[in-house]
């Protein structure tokens, strides 16, 4: 985990990060919530934030624009690889090449 200017990442209780992934500047993580290896969740220009429950899986890069925020649904996300979109509500599973909802 990193700051970046005067963000930093807030985590919720019993929050798992793998050693090899990021998590750095606006990003905000619910409570129970995992981030895989090779997972990057980058809120350097704008927030992400991400449910209580959710996973983030092996190599997934969650990048926002100036015209974010980025709050992928809700809760009880799966957030899988190569997902090139956001998902659109609780209870979710956002996998490998999954079309935008």
């Amino acid at each position: 985990m990193s700051d970046h200017f005067d963000s930093h990442p807030q985590l919720g209780r019993g929050v798992y990060i793998a050693e090899t992934a990021t998590v750095t500047g606006d990003a905000s993580l619910g409570d129970e919530c995992s981030v895989w290896p090779q997972a990057v969740i980058r809120g350097d220009v704008n927030a992400i934030r991400i449910g209580a429950r959710s996973n983030v899986q092996d190599g997934c890069i969650l990048h926002v624009t100036h015209d974010g925020p980025y709050t992928p649904g809700g809760h009880d996300l799966v957030i899988g690889e190569e997902r090139p979109r956001s998902a659109t509500g609780p209870c979710c599973m956002a996998a490998t090449s999954a079309p935008a909802a």
